[in-house]
C-alpha cells in the first residue's frame, strides 16, 4: 500500500502569546498559551477558563485542512482503499465537515455523537479506520469547542494525544496504514492545532521521524 503523504504545515509560532507554564485540563501549557488562557485555568472549577480558550480558538487565524490541500473537500479520503470497512469512516469526515460556529454552549448531536464515538474508541484496537476518524476529529476540534461540554472536549482531545504514544509502544500490533497515520499524520496535525499545550508540541517530533 502506498504511503500516504502528510498534509499538515509547519505551525508558526505567534509572537503576541506569553504563558507561565501552568497546567490546565491538557496537561501543561506551552510558551505558545496566552496569558489570557493560562491565568483563567488557574482555577480549574473556573468557567472562565474554558471560555478563555473557547475565545482564543475563535481567535486564531489557522488554515483549514481542505484550505491547506487546496480541496472543496475534506482530503483525508485521498489514497484509501475503496472498501467497506472505510465507509463508517468517511461518513464520521462528511459529517463534521458540517460543522459550523454556534453559541457558546453545547448542541445535542454533536455532544450524543461525541461521547459515542469516544467511548468506542478508548476499547478499540488502533485499525486504519479508528486512525481516519481520529484525524477528523482532531481537525474539527477547534469549532467542536462550540457544540461540547468542556469536560467532553478536553476527554477527546487527551484522547487523541495519547494514541500516538500507545501505537509507538513495542507491543502495538497494528497495521502499517494505521501506524503511519497515528504516529506521523496525527501528531503533525495535533501540532499544528494545539502548539499552546506541551504534550501535543512533543509530539511533533514523534511525526516528523515517522
Amino acid at each position: 500500500m502506498a504511503a500516504m503523504a502528510s498534509t499538515t504545515p509547519a505551525r508558526k509560532r505567534p509572537s503576541r502569546t506569553r504563558s507561565k507554564h501552568t497546567v490546565g485540563p491538557g496537561g501543561p501549557w506551552s510558551k505558545l498559551a496566552p496569558m489570557a488562557v493560562t491565568q483563567a485555568y488557574d482555577s480549574p472549577s473556573d468557567v472562565h477558563g474554558w471560555e478563555a480558550w473557547q475565545e482564543h480558538l475563535r481567535s486564531r487565524k489557522l488554515a483549514s485542512l481542505e484550505r491547506i490541500a487546496a480541496s472543496d473537500g475534506s482530503p483525508l479520503a485521498w489514497g484509501l482503499p475503496v472498501e467497506d470497512a472505510f465507509e463508517p469512516a468517511l461518513a464520521l469526515v462528511d459529517w463534521l465537515d458540517e460543522l459550523t460556529p454556534r453559541p457558546r454552549k453545547p448542541t445535542a448531536p454533536w455532544e450524543k455523537e461525541a461521547a459515542r464515538w469516544l467511548s468506542a474508541a478508548e476499547a478499540a484496537p488502533l485499525t486504519p479506520e479508528l486512525a481516519i476518524e481520529c484525524l477528523a476529529w482532531c481537525w474539527a476540534l477547534p469549532v467542536l469547542a462550540e457544540h461540547l461540554s468542556e469536560s467532553l472536549w478536553w476527554r477527546l482531545l487527551n484522547y487523541l494525544v495519547t494514541l500516538p504514544e500507545e501505537a509507538e509502544q513495542p507491543a502495538a500490533d497494528a497495521p502499517r496504514l494505521a501506524r503511519q497515520l497515528a504516529l506521523g499524520e496525527l501528531p503533525l496535525a495535533l501540532a499544528y492545532q494545539f502548539g499552546e499545550l506541551a504534550c501535543v508540541q512533543a509530539l511533533a517530533e514523534t511525526g516528523r521521524r515517522t
